[in-house]
């Protein structure tokens, strides 16, 4: 009895695996809708596909911009040390110069009431008004006889050398050569002095005079033998001269006042000698 062949078994093939669908069990695809932020519009559905709703796509929203946090609110630094001092200086450097123009009104105010005090008293001693001379010389000169536009003088050319403050008993020398000199009072007049000088007065017009100015600083009290016409006192401070037909201490001292240290003479600020 003829054996009968075995068969061998061969394991199932599984068939091939197609990405594409059959066209007999699902529908043709569609060609896919370019990307787009609206909503596109519903189409038709096809015969055969599931409804479904076609996607929204909305714009994303915009960020907000970033700010820097806030420094928490502390205390100010304090100004260094440097700038303080700075700020110091200028600040007494500003007080310094309203003062000084402050002194300048004030001294303007005071000598204007006292020019117009110093008129009103001139009258009763038959004074005349104050003339005022400028452009004088103020060089040193030593051992030269100098000739003056004024007599007595009120400021040129001087000895180097000044004189200082009080009652003189004789009238000052012409000759360079002798002290006290003409040459040297007018010197003291460049350093503000006032200088009275007087003529032909009896003992106690003298006497009054002398004694009511004696002692003042930088004030020179002198007789003057060379005054002109019948005057018998004559006030001078640098470039300023007034003739008196009487002596009158009100009247020179109301011109001390007026003109000691002004700042008309060039070198008021040097200190009485």
């Amino acid at each position: 009895m003829a054996k009968k062949k075995r068969r061998k078994h061969r394991r199932p093939v599984a068939p091939p695996v197609h990405s594409a669908p059959d066209s007999a069990h699902a529908p043709p695809a569609r060609p896919a809708a370019p990307f787009s932020t609206r909503p596109s519009s519903p189409e038709p559905p096809v015969a055969g596909e599931p409804l479904h709703e076609a996607p929204v796509f909305e714009p994303e929203p915009r960020a907000a911009p970033v700010q820097a946090p806030r420094k928490a609110p502390g205390r100010r630094r304090p100004p260094s040390r440097r700038r303080r001092r700075n700020t110091s200086r200028w600040v007494i450097a500003g007080l310094v110069i309203v003062a000084i123009i402050a002194a300048f009104v004030v001294r303007g105010v005071v000598n204007g009431r006292r020019s117009s005090t110093f008129g009103k008293l001139a009258k009763s001693a038959d004074c005349g008004p104050v003339k005022s001379f400028s452009n004088l010389p103020r060089t040193h000169e030593q051992g030269v006889r100098i000739s003056y536009r004024t007599s007595p003088p009120v400021g040129g050319p001087h000895d180097p050398t000044p004189l200082a403050g009080g009652v003189y008993d004789s009238p000052f020398s012409t000759d360079p050569a002798k002290r006290p000199s003409v040459y040297q009072a007018v010197h003291s007049l460049e350093h503000g002095y006032v200088i009275v000088w007087y003529k032909n007065l009896n003992a106690d017009q003298k006497d009054a005079l002398t004694k009511a100015l004696s002692g003042q600083s930088k004030v020179i009290v002198v007789e003057y033998p060379d005054m002109p016409d019948k005057h018998k006192m004559a006030l001078t401070g640098w470039g300023k001269l007034d003739y008196c037909g009487q002596p009158s201490v009100t009247v020179a001292q109301a011109f001390i006042k007026l003109y000691r240290n002004a700042p008309s003479a060039p070198e008021y600020y040097q200190p009485a000698l």
